[in-house]
């Protein structure tokens, strides 16, 4: 599996560490979901919703950020979790880390 080393960030704290994109997974998400994603905001959904996301994101652990792929909303009928509605495509994108050597 090749690392695209376009898409390497050096993240502001983590000295020695190099992230390159390993993975890039798009997924199709419900549009209520993405608050509670984004920013942890479980307000105005249902706990049977919560736990749903909560499962879809243990079983996707791995991914280290999302990112909207397109901000179009469309309808579709499976969607990642719940029943059938309007979804956001969503990028899961996964790092592999590597330590730098600075004697080099």
């Amino acid at each position: 599996m090749a690392v695209n080393e376009v898409h390497a960030l050096q993240l502001s704290g983590a000295q020695n560490q190099t992230y390159l994109m390993n993975n890039e997974y798009t997924y199709q998400i419900p549009s209520y979901a993405l608050s509670y994603i984004y920013n942890g905001d479980d307000s105005g959904l249902e706990q049977d919703d919560i736990d749903s996301i909560d499962a879809f994101l243990a079983r996707e652990h791995y991914i280290d950020t999302w990112d909207i792929l397109d901000e179009s909303e469309y309808f579709c009928t499976t969607p990642e979790f719940g029943l059938p509605c309007n979804v956001i495509d969503l990028i899961g994108i996964e790092f592999e880390k590597e330590e730098n050597n600075q004697n080099q």
